[in-house]
């Protein structure tokens, strides 16, 4: 070797090193309610990286079902997610479940009450036969925002009462019933019997 230094080089390559990358699935099972959608994550996340659950269907998170008349049937309750945030090191399927749980509609009656006739009274029709005036069947069942039909087939009609000699001596007349609700449920019907007082005459035959 001579008397000069001497420098001593080298090189260095480069290679490109591939960073694992993972996804993000969501999925859920049991009963699904209709209107809900599984959360999407199109991220592509790199090894360690942090990554954060959906938040939209929490634990508890629920949705309601109807009956036709708009009446709460039933609720579907969301199971939360079983995952909870942090770094990702492989690729994730985030889970839940949902249950569903029936619940009853209450139902209710239309019934039909009246006022106006005499009490412990003999009642006569058209014809002087004695009579008893019922009341139309009650309509059972009915639950809220459901239509029903007023039975009207007794309005308009009359009895009478007889004085001791048989002659009529009031007239006693239904009236129209009265339907708070306008054929949706709510609360019973009333009607009303209007008293015509007259003077005794002949009983027809």
């Amino acid at each position: 070797m001579g008397e000069s230094d001497v420098l001593v080089t080298g090189i260095w390559t480069s290679e490109v090193v591939d960073v694992p990358e993972y996804s993000i699935v969501y999925s859920w099972t049991g009963t699904v309610p209709g209107g809900v959608s599984l959360p999407e994550d199109d991220h592509s996340y790199k090894n360690n990286e942090t990554y954060a659950v959906d938040t939209t269907y929490g634990k508890g998170y629920t949705v309601n079902s109807y009956d036709q008349y708009h009446n709460v049937n039933g609720v579907y309750t969301f199971s939360g997610w079983d995952t909870q945030p942090g770094r990702i090191q492989k690729n994730l399927e985030i889970k839940g479940i949902w249950s569903f749980e029936k619940t009853s509609v209450a139902q209710h009656n239309v019934s039909y009450q009246w006022s106006g006739l005499p009490e412990n009274a003999t009642l006569y029709n058209e014809a002087d036969v004695a009579v008893v005036p019922e009341l139309p069947t009650s309509i059972n069942g009915l639950v809220k925002g459901q239509s029903y039909k007023i039975n009207r087939s007794q309005e308009k009609i009359a009895v009478y009462t007889h004085d001791e000699y048989g002659n009529r001596n009031a007239k006693y007349t239904l009236g129209t019933w009265n339907d708070p609700n306008n054929g949706v449920w709510e609360k019973e019907m009333f009607g009303n019997w209007r008293v015509d007082k007259r003077k005794h005459r002949s009983a027809e035959v």
